[in-house]
């Protein structure tokens, strides 16, 4: 086998001799970036800049991952010990973590004026985490272990319920003012966010 453990969690890598997977990944890191840093200098890039980016680009997806895993998996266990369910956890902190950068960056869009492009990025990075994001995540999981089967609670089925009036409210305003919607449509949404929590 490629890969073993030596009883107490830690992965080693059979074929260098057992030594652990981190050991082996701390000096392959260590080796590459004195590479690059003999190979680049301030007026050039390296001629493997390129793979460079692409690998860059794969580790913070791989990063971003084990993050996602690690926080659903603290949610769980919060939720065990106060007896809390994990669908109203997915509702409140994890949906607020997950919506603090959108939350920063359309408000600083919106208040230098470009509203349209706001109010896109508002309904186009949900569109992107739930079709791409569950898609690929359900691909995965039906490919490896079959069918899935789920079920939907109360609190999930009034959460997609609200979704949709939402966005039909939202798109008639949108539709109404030429995308420029008054200020007492901020309090409506508001208030529904405030009624849907309760």
């Amino acid at each position: 086998a490629v890969w073993g453990t030596d009883g107490f969690g830690s992965v080693k890598v059979a074929w260098l001799g057992g030594f652990d997977i981190w050991l082996v990944a701390l000096l392959a890191g260590l080796a590459l970036s004195v590479v690059l840093w003999f190979c680049s200098d301030d007026e050039s890039h390296p001629p493997f800049f390129k793979f460079s980016v692409i690998f860059a680009f794969c580790m913070s997806v791989v990063w971003l991952d084990l993050i996602a895993n690690e926080v659903v998996a603290v949610l769980e266990a919060f939720g065990a010990l106060a007896n809390i369910s994990t669908s109203i956890l997915g509702l409140t902190v994890l949906a607020w973590g997950n919506s603090v950068g959108d939350l920063v960056a359309d408000t600083a869009t919106a208040r230098a004026g470009q509203v349209k492009t706001a109010i896109a990025s508002c309904f186009g990075s949900p569109l992107l985490s739930a079709l791409v994001g569950l898609g690929i995540a359900l691909t995965v999981s039906t490919s490896s272990s079959g069918p899935l089967t789920t079920s939907i609670d109360t609190q999930n089925s009034v959460a997609i319920c609200t979704l949709l009036f939402t966005l039909f409210s939202s798109g008639a305003t949108f539709a109404r003012y030429g995308y420029k919607p008054p200020r007492a449509f901020a309090y409506y949404l508001y208030g529904v966010y405030g009624i849907f929590m309760m």
